[in-house]
């Protein structure tokens, strides 16, 4: 389904219209994740949550790593300055738990351990993005267990020429320049058709990546998608997504040299550099036949990661996936219900090489293969939803496995003022051990285990949904709140273990780790131009009893945001916190080998003013207060950085 087809639903739940000052109209809109079919939020057992175009213009950042610190359930770790390793971990799973989604297309890079590097998407013209929480491999397969995040870029649904242009400037030397065209015929029949091509364009000198240093890491960041629509007939159509990143991130090293230095174990200046270059094509038909629609997909996608030292290249991944997805879905009525099957099969191919200049010995191609049937089933009525998946896989090299999620929604109380609703969901993930972890690195420091089995997850979560309107010291007030609670227990766990040469391999845990929590967010329109946001989690996230590490116990971000000028102009503040967390350490001069990174509060603040009816003027400061902080030990992060953006509008 194209994004033009997807309305829009406000953070994080449900968004009520007030009409009179005692009543409220519930207006719902559609989320596509959760399901082969687009739902409504009231119809979703899951916990779900949705960041929206609208609301773009109240956060501080539009890099999508930032925006999604905004949603509960989630932890963002970045190594250093931009364009560093970002990760993201949901509900305390590991990075590459959490699928990841952009139009639709499966971005996980098969060479990086099958996770997404967040450094890869900046700002490129983000439409809004979509957060499932808890494992979905009964529908998505490996990769799953934390969740899935989908990203949707911008899409004109009118008709005619349309684009876009924007440039920023910030601090750092930063240069962010970027613009979308694109065409769409008026009358949507046989030979109808839609183009549309957005070119983004990062450049920042950056800041040292070693709190010690004193030179500048700089990031590169080109970010070109393309896009097209064919209406073969009335009932078929074509799609056709080109999406490519080209990356240059500077860095520093850690200091492992032998001898050892006063440095040991610690990120020192060095001329450090990693190229890097992701693409990806998907080609998707659509046939209704009946009562039933079929599709069918095919994604290819390409990654490359290049090491380099001193301006010669050290080292390098080559990545490739080919996917192939069949389905066929009906939607019918019986009786007082809504019903809706879907069924179908995939079939995914994944090759790697590791490349090692001058060591042979580290240097292989590895590949493998799966097959995979899925079928889901949702039922529907008046105030109560459910919905069922399951899932087979035959894998090549390990053994075959069945997964299922089970989600139900239900409508408790709803009145003209007021909605109560109880939603729960039970669910199975899986994450296939990757290529490093089963053939290795470098033998000489990390020798792959080939007998490694998939890590497994099941997870449970209850939650309240609450929206209601009041009025509050004179004021006409709309509130949704929601409150989760989720455990997951996870089988498995890939960890790596050391020797007292400092070899390192990787193997599967015996014990149980355990994963609980708890999720609150809310927002809130505080009369006709104050909106309030805020999301809250309390993690316990433990591996064999024993922290797992870039986890806060404690996290959240509250964001008040005020329309001025006749609603030409928005301001917002936000304070962002994170808790303590622990991170590994390796300096042999000390006997832990965990340090404690200091809780941190950043203030950050917003405006923005349209001049014209198309033509917006921003303004940025992040980190107002110039606080030190660390995201991964070790690593130094930006300061206070303030940037000036104007977008023009050409529909």
């Amino acid at each position: 389904m194209s994004t033009a087809s997807k309305t829009r639903l406000v953070l994080p739940a449900l968004l009520l219209c007030l009409t009179t000052p005692a009543t409220a109209e519930v207006i719902e809109e559609v989320l596509v994740i959760a399901s082969h079919q687009p739902q409504t939020l009231s119809q979703i057992g899951s916990a779900i949550s949705r960041i929206d175009a609208d609301e773009l213009s109240t956060h501080t950042s539009t890099n999508a790593a930032d925006l999604l610190r905004n949603v509960a359930g989630i932890s963002v770790n970045q190594s250093g300055p931009m364009g560093a390793l970002t990760q993201v971990r949901m509900r305390g799973a590991e990075a590459n738990h959490t699928l990841v989604l952009i139009d639709g297309v499966r971005v996980n890079d098969v060479s990086l351990g099958s996770e997404f590097n967040f450094a890869q998407i900046t700002n490129a013209d983000i439409s809004h993005i979509e957060v499932l929480r808890g494992p979905q491999s009964a529908r998505y397969g490996s990769d799953a267990i934390g969740g899935v995040i989908g990203i949707f870029t911008q899409e004109s649904e009118s008709a005619g020429w349309h684009g876009q242009a924007n440039l920023g400037l910030g601090q750092f030397n930063t240069q962010d320049l970027g613009g979308r065209l694109g065409f769409r015929s008026a009358v949507k029949d046989t030979g109808s058709w839609s183009a549309q091509l957005n070119i983004n364009r990062l450049d920042t000198d950056g800041i040292d990546a070693s709190p010690s240093g004193n030179e500048l890491d700089g990031f590169r960041n080109t970010h070109i998608n393309a896009r097209a629509l064919l209406d073969l007939s009335a009932t078929a159509t074509l799609r056709v997504n080109l999406r490519q990143v080209n990356t240059q991130s500077e860095g520093d090293k850690q200091d492992f040299d032998f001898p050892t230095t006063a440095t040991q174990g610690l990120i020192v200046d060095a001329d450090e550099r990693v190229d890097s270059q992701q693409r990806h094509l998907y080609l998707a038909y659509s046939q209704t036949a009946g009562n039933w629609q079929y599709d069918a997909a095919l994604t290819r996608s390409l990654s490359s990661t290049d090491y380099l030292s001193n301006g010669a290249r050290a080292s390098g991944l080559r990545g490739e996936r080919l996917l192939l997805e069949l389905q066929g879905s009906r939607s019918f009525a019986v009786g007082v219900t809504d019903q809706s099957v879907n069924f179908g099969l995939q079939r995914e191919q994944r090759d790697f090489e590791n490349i090692f200049i001058g060591y042979d010995a580290a240097n292989y191609r590895a590949d493998d293969a799966q097959n995979s049937l899925f079928a889901e089933y949702l039922l529907g009525l008046d105030r109560t939803h459910l919905a069922l998946s399951v899932r087979r896989d035959w894998n090549d090299r390990f053994a075959n496995a069945t997964t299922a999620r089970g989600t139900a929604s239900h409508i408790l109380l709803r009145s003209d003022a007021a909605q109560s609703r109880l939603h729960v969901s039970f669910g199975q993930g899986i994450t296939n051990p990757s290529f490093f972890e089963l053939f290795g690195f470098a033998p000489a420091t990390f020798i792959g285990n080939p007998d490694l089995e998939p890590e497994e997850s099941t997870s449970f979560d209850l939650g309240w949904s609450q929206s209601f309107a009041a009025n509050v010291v004179g004021q006409d007030t709309l509130w949704n709140i929601d409150v989760t609670y989720f455990t997951a227990d996870l089988q498995n766990e890939i960890t790596t273990v050391y020797d007292s040469n400092f070899m390192s391999t990787p193997v599967n845990l015996e014990t149980d780790s355990k994963r609980s929590g708890i999720e609150i967010s809310a927002d809130a329109n505080l009369g006709e131009n104050w909106q309030l946001g805020a999301a809250y989690t309390r993690l316990r996230a433990r591996e064999n009893r024993i922290e797992e590490v870039r986890r806060p116990r404690h996290s959240g971000q509250i964001r008040l945001s005020r329309n001025f000028a006749d609603d030409r102009g928005r301001a917002s503040i936000q304070f962002l916190h994170n808790g303590r967390r622990s991170d590994s350490e390796f300096i042999y001069a000390t006997p832990e080998t965990r340090v404690d990174l200091q809780p941190y509060t950043l203030t950050n603040i917003g405006v923005s003013y349209e001049l014209q009816p198309n033509l917006m003027l921003t303004v940025r400061a992040e980190n107002l207060t110039g606080t030190e902080y660390q995201q991964v030990f070790g690593y130094n992060s930006p300061g206070r950085c303030v940037s000036l953006g104007v977008k023009l509008n050409l529909d």
